[in-house]
């Protein structure tokens, strides 16, 4: 096999043993650039952990694939296209819906004599929707595809912690793409059978092999195949997501490394502190893990920084490997006391009728921090609007240059599908993928646009375990826990525009 395929294979397998972290997402993506700002199709499998999601459709998988093997990008991002244009071309087939059974079996043949490991098969359905797949050799094809979500429920991003929703990088049999299907089969099944060529549904299909375009292996892919073949790696931090640290907190940083081949194998984990911390542990740690074992090795770093955003991540490796990690964002100290002072005074004003922003800008007011009342000013605020087509449904978003201690907004929780970030590519962390309840502290506002204009405008003020606000543009005040909560925090990417506000981060909150 040639060392392009093997690499291939074994950045596939790599995404494959990471699928705990890995959910299928489409829906995510922006609708006029093609810039996806939860799809990863950049970042390596080690990018997905227990804490954060890591985000792929089936053309996003297939590339990042491609991109950490061989370093190639692929030039297309969408099925319709690959199938057009992806080079070099291999095999194609549009139906007619009137093969014999033994048309039928000559294709399927012609087909599977023509597959090589790390080939793309491409599918279109009927209309211009498809689906395409990575083949890994031995009659077996790698995709990643909703197992029980569907589109509809793409945003639901916090469907990875339920069972049913795991495992979204599949790997299945070629059988099941060639399988012949009769008329009397296609009655049984409704005259649907998922991504099989033979389907009613299916009318294209296609083989590719961008591959051979490819030099060689990148530095990282070789690692892969060699030192670091059969671990499976991530970095976790202390402070995930939205939770801040002061300076003088301890981050702690777990590397988190499972031995998933046959033989136990020897592990070298390497550490290097983010600049704005104090460190004095061992940078180096090794162990050897059995097949199957997996363990933690912990590093803890003392912030120094006073008057920066966020800390980098620290640079690790294991077995060579980069492993990348999440900036730590950074806040002043406020006093605890006058917090939960805060908290209650805007609780007492909710509790009355008033309305969020109303209340946060008179109560914050009396404690020194300066805010407007008016939901919309912050929106237009944050955000720049644009007109892309003279058409309200087509208006766009673009978050302002950020500086939470200025503009309140906390860094990186914005979002919403009328938002595009076009420097997502090179700035990931400026924009965030996913927002929890454990992203949010006592104090904070959620603000959320339902239109380009900033005409429709809702928020609600978190209290540390309970939400309490206008769920929606018009309704009154209620207080929203447990499974409304985490229901209301799910449907933050589907609307049109959302923020975090922090008033308290601001400076002249500082002790």
């Amino acid at each position: 096999m040639d060392i392009r395929q093997e690499a291939l294979l074994a950045a596939a397998y790599d995404y494959y043993n990471h699928n705990e972290y890995i959910q299928y997402d489409q829906l995510s993506m922006d609708r006029f650039l093609q810039i996806t700002p939860r799809r990863r199709k950049y970042f390596p499998p080690e990018a997905g952990t227990s804490q954060h999601t890591h985000h792929l459709d089936c053309s996003g998988f297939c590339f990042a694939v491609y991109y950490q093997a061989l370093g190639l990008e692929l030039p297309y991002d969408i099925t319709w296209h690959m199938y057009e244009n992806m080079a070099p071309l291999v095999y194609k087939y549009e139906k007619t819906f009137d093969e014999t059974l033994e048309e039928k079996q000559k294709i399927a043949d012609e087909f599977t004599a023509a597959l090589q490991p790390g080939d793309l098969i491409t599918l279109l359905h009927q209309g211009k929707s498809g689906h395409i797949v990575l083949y890994v050799g031995d009659g077996k094809f790698m995709h990643c595809c909703p197992v029980t979500l569907g589109k509809d429920d793409s945003y639901n991003y916090t469907a990875k912690s339920e069972s049913k929703c795991r495992n979204n990088i599949l790997l299945n049999n070629i059988a099941d793409i060639t399988r012949i299907i009769t008329g009397e089969d296609a009655g049984m099944l409704g005259g649907y059978c998922r991504y099989n060529l033979f389907s009613p549904r299916e009318r294209m299909i296609a083989i590719h092999r961008p591959w051979l375009q490819a030099d060689g292996p990148t530095e990282q892919a070789m690692i892969r195949m060699g030192a670091h073949k059969g671990l499976v790696s991530c970095l976790e931090s202390s402070h995930p997501g939205g939770r801040q640290a002061v300076c003088g907190d301890v981050v702690e940083y777990r590397v988190h490394v499972k031995n998933a081949g046959g033989t136990a194998k020897s592990v070298t984990v390497d550490f290097t502190a983010p600049a704005g911390t104090s460190f004095g542990g061992e940078t180096v740690c090794e162990a050897k893990l059995e097949a199957g074992e997996e363990r933690n090795f912990t590093f803890g770093v003392i912030v120094e920084a006073e008057d920066e955003i966020y800390l980098e991540a620290p640079q690790v490796h294991v077995n060579g490997l980069t492993i990348p990690g999440r900036k730590v964002l950074l806040a002043p100290a406020v006093n605890p006391e006058d917090k939960e002072k805060v908290v209650n005074e805007i609780r007492e004003k909710l509790a009355e009728g008033m309305e969020v922003m109303k209340a946060a800008a008179e109560v914050y007011g009396r404690h020194g921090i300066t805010m407007s009342g008016e939901k919309k000013t912050y929106i237009r605020g944050l955000f720049h609007h644009f007109d892309t087509c003279a058409r309200e449904n087509n208006n766009i978003l673009v978050r302002k240059s950020q500086n939470p201690f200025e503009d309140m907004a906390v860094y990186s929780l914005f979002g919403g599908k009328g938002v595009v970030t076009g420097d997502i590519v090179n700035n990931p962390d400026q924009r965030t993928t996913e927002i929890m309840q454990r992203d949010l502290q006592a104090g904070d506002i959620i603000l959320c646009g339902n239109d380009p204009y900033a005409v429709q405008t809702h928020a609600l003020f978190y209290t540390g375990d309970s939400l309490i606000g206008a769920a929606e543009q018009g309704l009154t005040n209620r207080e929203l826990k447990d499974d409304e909560l985490e229901a209301f925090m799910r449907s933050l990417f589907g609307r049109f525009c959302f923020v975090v506000l922090r008033p308290w981060q601001m400076r002249c909150m500082k002790s």
